[in-house]
């Protein structure tokens, strides 16, 4: 619940208020953040909103894992989808989390003259953490539906 109050207050903040992105960004050093466009500090906004977005996601459906493990049999079915769900989160977040950072930075600075303008390419510690983050889910969801999978075939014998 907090998350969606989070997303919904960025997209009102870059709505109603499209200069604060750049005084944000100006406040934290960024000298490209002199005379930014409402089009660029919304933009800015919705990117900001599109990863928080997808890592809410991310977050709700490995909720869901949790949730489906009190179910009746010991891997249902619920908690199964949701680790296949997750997994497919975890990477949409990843990638835009990769893309984040160009996009970002020519948006940030299209309104500078050719020559200033920047184009920024990061991979950190971030992205090496979520790429085993994702690792892991991709074991965990296999393990899961692999097992249920065994459950099942369990049940048919006895």
């Amino acid at each position: 619940m907090l998350a969606l109050v989070a997303i919904v207050a960025c997209t009102l903040w870059g709505v109603f208020d499209p200069h604060a992105v750049s005084e944000m960004l100006r406040a934290q050093g960024a000298t490209a953040a002199e005379g930014m466009a409402d089009w660029q500090a919304r933009a800015l906004d919705a990117l900001l909103v599109v990863q928080l977005g997808a890592w809410t996601g991310a977050l709700l459906a490995l909720r869901g894992v949790f949730l489906g493990m009190h179910e009746a049999p010991p891997f249902p079915d619920a908690a199964v989808r949701s680790a296949r769900n997750a997994y497919r989160w975890i990477l949409a977040g990843f990638l835009i989390s990769l893309l984040t950072a160009p996009i970002g930075s020519v948006l940030g600075t299209w309104h500078m003259p050719p020559g200033e303008r920047s184009l920024s390419i990061q991979f950190g510690t971030g992205h090496a953490l979520t790429l085993v983050v994702l690792a892991l889910t991709a074991i965990m969801s296999r393990a899961f539906a692999l097992a249920a999978e065994l459950w099942r075939d369990h049940q048919e014998i006895v």
